[in-house]
């Protein structure tokens, strides 16, 4: 948004609805990190997010067991009109946030 349409921080954080601060710091780090607009061809997200944030970021592919049970998540939704996706997914985020950052 910076970069292509020019925008300033003001805009970007009305049209993200971020806060300025995180605007800021998001163009602080790509100046210091010597990116360019665009982003050269041939860099993986990996190795500009690393560039951004400093250090190497590995790239992470979801496994079977990250997976949510998408029957069983059909199966809540349709027994009760109450329940929603987003309850769905606070139910299974509180009930796997050790297995995730043991």
């Amino acid at each position: 948004m910076h970069g292509d349409l020019g925008l300033g921080q003001r805009e970007i954080t009305r049209a993200l609805e971020i806060g300025q601060a995180t605007v800021h710091e998001y163009l602080r780090r790509r100046e210091a990190s010597g990116l360019s607009w665009p982003l050269a061809a041939g860099r993986g997200d990996a190795q500009q997010e690393g560039k951004l944030i400093g250090g190497t970021v590995k790239a992470v592919k979801p496994t079977a067991k990250d997976l949510p049970d998408f029957v069983r998540i059909q199966e809540k939704l349709r027994a009760n009109k109450r329940v929603s996706l987003q309850l769905l997914w606070e139910e299974n985020r509180d009930a796997n946030i050790n297995s995730h950052y043991s």
